[in-house]
């Protein structure tokens, strides 16, 4: 199979708003509530920091091929503000294809989407999550039913044709028709995309907690398979593609921001908890959105990791699959800014990309891989006898080159993917 698209689609930009209405009771991001004040002193930190930035951090003029503001609940913010952040973006690098805004719904209006439409946001991601009220309370959601249908409304009507809608399934309580009635009510609104995740209770949120009291009965195992294949052949029969194991998307439409980290791409994150991934190295800035804001309004702060090499007059971050080495701008204060560094071997970062490749239904190229992260052969050996194990057991499709999940590998994905990490 020789139509792969290219590993790198390009570098793209996360920009993370940690600011929350109210905690969800499953989220372990990191996110808080904020006050007006705060949150304008954050935007601004966003602001200067992306002013920072190389301005050609590729080294080869390329624009960002997507600028993506997560959360938390980016629409909290001024609608101007938001959209003085993606106007820095586009004086700065040019403008990205896409532009994409997560928000809940209830927190946007007309106003707010006339806004953004006009300062170039056409793509949003609505936190839908269920369209069961007692489900949502569960999940300590700030939004009912009819909030979603009316915020999807309000965005088409708007001008903003590309929508995706966030749905979960395994929530302790939701029955096969609970997920089917939310399926169907989604499909209704006419979104360009869906996204599906299985509800994972991670350690220390409230959903964990009442689930390890015995509070809340979790959901069965069978039921979360049924519910997943259901969808799946439910949105292919209404004309979905399902482009990666959670994501599906009408022709078109498929998430330029999503499939770049699914290639291991090089992406910038900027913001108090943002995580940036470029060649071999990766760094997360400090989970503390007051420091963060703090630094950059005392000049304190600088835009890349200083612990890199380089300085002021060496500011360009090489691209590819990491075979050169980024350089930092800024001064010593840039280590205090960082929560996590890492500089990856060739093979962990190769591993990753396999690893985030295999989430893709078109698969991945071992040999391109192989190439892309310069692994030494004997790698690449070890990599195709256990693609061959794997085929042998049904898990895979494997042509000695090309590798993809089977459908009955697709909930047991990380199982498998991880034999391709050392």
């Amino acid at each position: 199979m020789n139509n792969l698209a290219p590993l790198r689609l390009g570098w793209t930009i996360y920009v993370h708003v940690p600011f929350c209405v109210a905690k969800c009771s499953y989220c372990d991001f990191y996110s808080h509530r904020a006050d007006p004040a705060e949150r304008l002193a954050y935007g601004e930190a966003l602001r200067r920091h992306l002013a920072a930035l190389p301005a050609d951090p590729g080294g080869d003029g390329r624009p960002p091929a997507s600028l993506f503001f997560g959360g938390g609940t980016p629409s909290l913010l001024p609608p101007s503000m938001l959209v003085g952040l993606v106007g820095t973006v586009a004086e700065r690098f040019g403008m990205p294809a896409e532009v994409t805004v997560e928000a809940n719904p209830g927190t946007v209006s007309p106003d707010d989407l006339a806004t953004w439409v006009a300062g170039g946001i056409r793509r949003l991601s609505f936190g839908a999550q269920a369209f069961q009220g007692r489900l949502l309370h569960l999940l300590g959601r700030c939004h009912d039913q009819a909030a979603i249908g009316q915020a999807v409304a309000m965005a088409q009507q708007a001008g903003i044709e590309d929508i995706n809608l966030d749905l979960i399934y395994g929530i302790p309580g939701q029955t096969l028709e609970d997920w089917r009635e939310s399926l169907q009510a989604a499909v209704a609104l006419a979104p360009t995309h869906l996204s599906l995740y299985n509800l994972k209770l991670e350690v220390g949120t409230p959903l964990e907690r009442q689930a390890a009291a015995g509070h809340v009965a979790l959901c069965p195992e069978e039921d979360e398979v049924a519910m997943y294949e259901w969808a799946c052949a439910y949105l292919a029969a209404h004309g979905f593609d399902q482009y990666e194991l959670s994501n599906f998307a009408r022709p078109g439409y498929q998430c330029r921001h999503n499939l770049n980290y699914w290639r291991r791409g090089d992406y910038l994150g900027i913001g108090s908890g943002a995580a940036s991934n470029w060649g071999h190295y990766r760094w997360t800035w400090c989970l503390d959105s007051r420091r963060y804001s703090q630094a950059w309004q005392q000049g304190e702060a600088c835009a890349l990791p200083s612990m890199l090499g380089g300085g002021s007059n060496d500011n360009v971050l090489r691209s590819s699959g990491g075979a050169e080495r980024p350089a930092g701008v800024g001064p010593a204060q840039t280590v205090e800014m960082i929560d996590d560094f890492e500089a990856l071997a060739p093979e962990v970062a190769a591993g990753e990309a396999i690893f985030l490749g295999l989430r893709r239904m078109v698969g991945v190229d071992l040999t391109a891989v192989a190439a892309e992260y310069q692994v030494v052969p004997s790698v690449l050996t070890r990599w195709q006898r256990e693609a061959e194990k794997l085929r042998q057991q049904g898990w895979v499709t494997w042509d000695g080159r090309h590798l993809t999940l089977t459908p009955k590998a697709y909930l047991l994905s990380n199982e498998i993917m991880e034999r391709f990490l050392p």
